[in-house]
């Protein structure tokens, strides 16, 4: 009888992330009903993408999936996240489809949100609930995300930055403790704001209209280096008010290795949690 080999996990995660170049990161179900106790785990599914996709079709095309990514987080984290986005202590595990067997994991601790949300405003008599948050960019305490093998060795960290432009997020990703990219938007107003375009197929919305683009540390871009949300707003319009989920298209520099690009995958889901996960009704 012949023996089947099965690769060890770190194998695994380098054969699938070796021959990628770029990624589609998706949230399952969608995200409108998620607020305070109603805020659930979020789980997601990463696909390979397609090549040659019609930006003017009704949907967007995902390709072959790759691997499953589980959120755990506690009720009470959950509850508290409309107000402190990111702050929640979480973990997320990644298991390939192929195997189902865990490859990663990323987490954090309990940390202060990258924003706090005091007031609504909203022409709605139940603005808190219907309302467009003001958010308060904090300094302090900000979030953080690990991200870890499958024997739980840290390979790299995603960390919430603050400096003298703290309108603009950015997002310092290291590996093995070597400071290795800054991500952030393009910015106007002497790099006090991010730059707001109109939309274009390819684009997305709200922030990501401008993509976060990956840089070097002198903050150089790399070439078609970027997490962005690859919809358009008619794609995002057909999507249906009350089945908002976000995508994210990860497009890795060239010559990144397997460890960079598993650190960028904690980056995406660092910006989704701080930033994103609880605008999402006003992203299109």
């Amino acid at each position: 009888m012949t023996q089947v080999m099965v690769p060890d996990a770190k194998e695994k995660l380098c054969a699938i992330l070796e021959r990628q170049v770029a990624l589609d990161i998706e949230v399952e179900g969608n995200q409108f009903c998620r607020m305070c106790c109603c805020q659930p785990n979020m789980n997601w599914t990463v696909f390979e993408p397609l090549d040659d996709l019609d930006p003017s079709a009704d949907t967007f095309e995902m390709g072959k999936a790759l691997m499953k990514i589980k959120e755990s987080s506690p009720w009470a984290g959950r509850c508290v996240s409309f107000f402190c986005p990111g702050g929640r202590p979480t973990s997320y595990t990644v298991d390939d489809i192929a195997l189902h067997r865990e490859v990663m994991r990323f987490q954090k601790g309990c940390t202060c949100g990258q924003s706090c949300c005091m007031v609504t405003v909203s022409m709605h008599p139940m603005s808190w609930l219907c309302g467009w948050p003001i958010r308060f960019p904090l300094c302090c305490c900000l979030p953080f995300l690990s991200t870890l093998d499958a024997d739980g060795v840290e390979i790299g960290k995603s960390q919430i930055l603050c400096d003298q432009n703290f309108c603009v997020p950015k997002i310092a990703v290291s590996v093995y403790d070597k400071p290795t990219y800054i991500v952030y938007p393009d910015t106007c107003l002497y790099g006090f704001c991010p730059v707001c375009t109109c939309d274009a197929p390819g684009q997305g919305s709200w922030f990501l209209r401008s993509p976060f683009h990956i840089r070097d540390l002198n903050g150089n871009r790399y070439e078609h280096a970027a997490i962005r949300d690859p919809r358009s707003s008619h794609q995002l319009a057909k999507k249906g008010w009350c089945s908002r989920g976000n995508l994210y298209s990860l497009d890795f520099p060239n010559n990144a290795t397997v460890y960079e690009k598993a650190a960028l995958m904690g980056a995406v889901m660092l910006i989704d949690i701080s930033l994103f996960e609880q605008d999402t009704a006003f992203l299109g």
